[in-house]
């Protein structure tokens, strides 16, 4: 079973390096392992996580495509659906079949064999662009986002875990809007224009 799913993975793998167009780019953790991945995101445009470069790991299980991998990213991550340790909590990544104890998803939102690594990936990136605020990984986070608590700060990627010169000018913004201090218009502007600095796609292939 196992050489079944080396086979398929490596043809999926193949066929993924291939695409440039869905924001991420994949390859081998290890040249002589196709059952763990790493997987590098672009945050989304228009989400949250815009301007973000987010890399996780992908463990296929040795029956894979009879069960899903899983996915843990090493990118701190503050979001809904991912555990503080980085573990993605999505349906796509559950066995397939019914869980009695979880009456929020169907089997069919579940993982299935007929499914690829393709499906997991667009599902994540869609996890970035909307997150599953009914069934929360991290509840910090979902009460973060139901309640805005991050409202003023830019980009909800950078918060908590942005870089340290990118976080002081959006607190420093914040703190002139909610003040209401005068700013030099030319100084405002220059902050408000400044960007962490953000390595580029890995091309893993």
């Amino acid at each position: 079973m196992a050489h079944v799913a080396r086979e398929l993975l490596k043809k999926e793998l193949v066929n993924l390096m291939k695409d440039e167009s869905c924001g991420f780019s994949v390859g081998l953790e290890d040249d002589s392992d196709f059952f763990t991945w790493r997987v590098v995101f672009e945050g989304p445009s228009d989400s949250l996580y815009e301007g973000g470069i987010f890399t996780a790991i992908l463990k296929f299980p040795g029956d894979f495509p009879n069960n899903p991998p899983e996915m843990r990213f090493e990118t701190e991550m503050w979001h809904p659906n991912i555990y503080p340790d980085g573990r993605v909590c999505i349906s796509i990544l559950h066995p397939p079949g019914t869980d009695r104890f979880n009456d929020q998803e169907t089997a069919d939102e579940r993982w299935r064999p007929i499914l690829g690594v393709h499906s997991i990936l667009i599902s994540v990136i869609s996890m970035l662009v909307d997150p599953n605020l009914n069934s929360p990984a991290n509840i910090d986070a979902a009460v973060h986002m139901k309640n805005d608590a991050w409202l003023g700060l830019g980009s909800f990627w950078a918060f908590p875990f942005c870089s340290a010169p990118f976080c002081c000018v959006l607190l420093r913004l914040r703190g002139l809007e909610e003040e209401g201090e005068a700013a030099d218009p030319q100084e405002r502007g220059r902050m408000k224009g400044q960007r962490p600095t953000l390595a580029p796609m890995v091309d893993l292939s």
